[in-house]
């Protein structure tokens, strides 16, 4: 049995996504909201391995939307899209290995939330593997 091929996601580094200047009253799902970017180099798949490549991003889901990371600001979170759809936190998907997809990243906030000016932060760990 041979080691499924690994993948490098971008050249090791950690992924930054700058919201900048964000207006309280404007979140709403779609303000805001900026491409993950992020590249990947993965060994080559041996041919008729049956092998897929899947990815996965976990971290801490809002308890006001599972596609959410929280965030340090209680009642926002920073939802995540993969090709223009929720991407359930923790959940796997099957992808081509060519054509990685589009993941974006917007602020949201808990209805009734009343958040307070300041900057946030949010962390997940985004994965891609061989199985």
């Amino acid at each position: 049995m041979l080691d499924p091929p690994t993948c490098v996601i971008n050249n090791d580094k950690t992924i930054e996504i700058d919201f900048s200047n964000v207006a309280i009253d404007k979140i709403d799902g779609s303000n805001y909201m900026q491409p993950v970017m992020f590249n990947a180099v993965c060994s080559q798949v041996p041919k008729g391995s049956g092998l897929e490549l899947k990815i996965t991003i976990s971290g801490t889901a809002t308890d006001f939307d599972p596609a959410a990371i929280e965030t340090d600001v209680d009642g926002l979170g920073v939802k995540l899209l993969q090709n223009g759809k929720s991407f359930t936190i923790g959940q796997t998907l099957t992808i081509d290995p060519l054509s990685l997809p589009l993941i974006q990243a917007v602020p949201v906030k808990k209805s009734g939330a009343v958040l307070q000016e300041g900057g946030f932060e949010a962390w997940a760990t985004l994965q891609l593997e061989f199985q």
